[in-house]
């Protein structure tokens, strides 16, 4: 069960960033990040804002673009098993 909410948790913050976000940058050509994540959130076709483990995404924009992340099994953000898309490339 554990693996399967990992799975879910990669899938959901990676379609945020390869489909939802584009979608977004579409609709506000003008803007180059939103200004909450619920602005992609209400892209989804209710599918929820609340990670497996029942807690909120969390979303940052800058410079170097935007990243969804999930505080993971342990519910607490910046650890080391937060889950957050896009993920570094592996060398």
């Amino acid at each position: 069960m554990h693996a399967a909410k990992i799975e879910i948790t990669k899938r959901f913050t990676d379609r945020l960033i390869q489909e939802i976000y584009p979608r977004w940058m579409l609709r506000n050509g003008d803007k180059r990040c939103p200004a909450k994540l619920g602005e992609l959130i209400v892209l989804l076709d209710n599918e929820g804002n609340d990670d497996p483990w029942g807690k909120e995404y969390a979303m940052t924009c800058g410079e170097t673009g935007i990243k969804i992340r999930s505080a993971g099994p342990d519910g607490t953000f910046e650890t080391a098993d937060d889950i957050v898309s896009p993920r570094p490339q592996k060398p």
